[in-house]
């Protein structure tokens, strides 16, 4: 049995790699199309190659070869894509092709909102801020969700964002602080953090970015992972956030807020 196993993964092994290399040729071959300004045809090899091995370099020329045919929603598709897998060339160009951005000052003239469109659909991203009256970076400003909202509200300048304030922010003018200070904290998550066994036999190290937020009494709530490393570094680092004791909260003119945080969390294996 463990004989027939073991071929079955070698003829599997095989096809892999016969696959991986046809999808190499079609890439190659659709380069040259693109190359020879044929983007019918690069487009048809680009998109085989596509689905036999996806990766960034050929959803990027997927979204050239589509802008080329005159077809940019396709082509901010595999813009997205391509950011995605780690494109980073490819996120800016999605941002900046496929995305029309304005802004809308509200009637009270303390907030305003930051605003991008899709250039293909109906989908609009909002960001809300509050202007600070001292020099610095504007505080920004979560809403609450209110089904009974819509998106010609948001856009109006008549809006009364006040009614609708969370109080978040995360760029507060005094920023929270762990009891003691950085030094203090960085202690903590030595003591405290257990190298999950998973992880170490695995050789799984790197850092998870967690979010969580401050309260106005300093509790730690709201704990998630924004990017992890798997292997059980992700539950570890919230187990390890959520038994902090409570901060110095953030303030907002003198006033606690509630205040949005990201915190880095390394784990490295020892030799």
């Amino acid at each position: 049995m463990k004989a027939i196993f073991a071929i079955s993964l070698a003829i599997l092994s095989l096809f892999c790699n016969a696959q991986n290399l046809i999808a190499d040729k079609l890439y190659d071959q659709g380069v040259v199309a693109y190359t020879n300004m044929d983007f019918v045809l690069a487009d048809s090899l680009f998109t085989l190659s596509a689905e036999m091995q996806p990766n960034m370099d050929i959803y990027y020329n997927l979204a050239l070869v589509k802008l080329k045919l005159g077809n940019q929603c396709e082509s901010c598709k595999y813009l997205d894509l391509a950011g995605e897998y780690g494109d980073t060339k490819a996120g800016e160009m999605y941002e900046k092709h496929c995305f029309k951005k304005d802004s809308v000052e509200y009637d009270n003239h303390s907030y305003y909102c930051l605003y991008r469109r899709h250039v293909c659909d109906e989908t609009i991203l909002f960001s809300f801020f509050f202007k600070r009256a001292s020099i610095g970076s504007d505080s920004v400003v979560i809403l609450n969700m209110d089904s009974a909202l819509t998106n010609e509200d948001y856009l109006s300048k008549s809006f009364e964002i006040e009614k609708y304030i969370d109080t978040v922010v995360l760029t507060a003018e005094t920023q929270p602080e762990f009891p003691g200070g950085e030094y203090a904290l960085m202690e903590f998550l030595g003591r405290n953090i257990k190298y999950p066994q998973y992880a170490r036999e695995n050789g799984i190290q790197g850092t998870v970015v967690i979010q969580y937020i401050v309260q106005p009494d300093g509790k730690i709530t709201n704990v998630e992972v924004l990017r992890g490393i798997g292997g059980g570094c992700d539950e570890e680092a919230i187990r390890v956030v959520s038994i902090m004791p409570n901060w110095a909260p953030g303030k907002q003119y003198g006033k606690p807020v509630r205040v949005e945080f990201t915190l880095p969390i390394r784990f490295i294996l020892q030799d």
